[in-house]
């Protein structure tokens, strides 16, 4: 029953690591035109970007995902056999593609590409306190 719980937890942090990856390039794209300023929060894009770049590392080398692996192993430690349940169904299953690690690296290439095109071009801001040097000089009722 552990082994189970902790494959399902890998499973779902495995999930939300793809949705965050595939999720954020619209949401910057987006988050861009509107203005939104938190889609250029340096903790937001530095993280997108250095997941995005061990995802396509991992392909490239030929290796399957870490978590792939983990969860795979957690399973079979379970006793190999087992009925399956919710979080194995639908999001186990969804995530693991029957695809090498070869055939997904073409498209993920592509969209690493992507992601890295729109760091370079529109990437994380500094704060207007770091670029002032602490606090701003417009507060102190005109006088500077």
């Amino acid at each position: 029953m552990p082994y189970r719980l902790c494959a399902d937890f890998v499973a779902l942090l495995h999930a939300a690591i793809v949705l965050y990856i595939l999720l954020g390039v619209p949401l910057i794209l987006f988050g861009l035109w509107r203005g939104w300023a938190w889609v250029r929060q340096l903790w937001f894009r530095v993280s997108h970007l250095l997941l995005s770049l061990a995802v396509i590392g991992f392909e490239w080398a030929g290796q399957p995902c870490p978590l792939t692996t983990l969860e795979r192993n957690l399973r079979a430690a379970e006793g190999g056999a087992y009925e399956g349940s919710f979080i194995q169904h639908y999001v186990s299953e969804a995530i693991h593609l029957q695809l090498t690690p070869q055939q997904l690296a073409l498209p993920t290439s592509l969209w690493v590409a992507l992601i890295v095109g729109l760091f370079i071009w529109r990437g994380p801001r500094r704060s207007e306190r770091a670029q002032t040097g602490g606090e701003r000089r417009e507060d102190l009722g005109g006088r500077t």
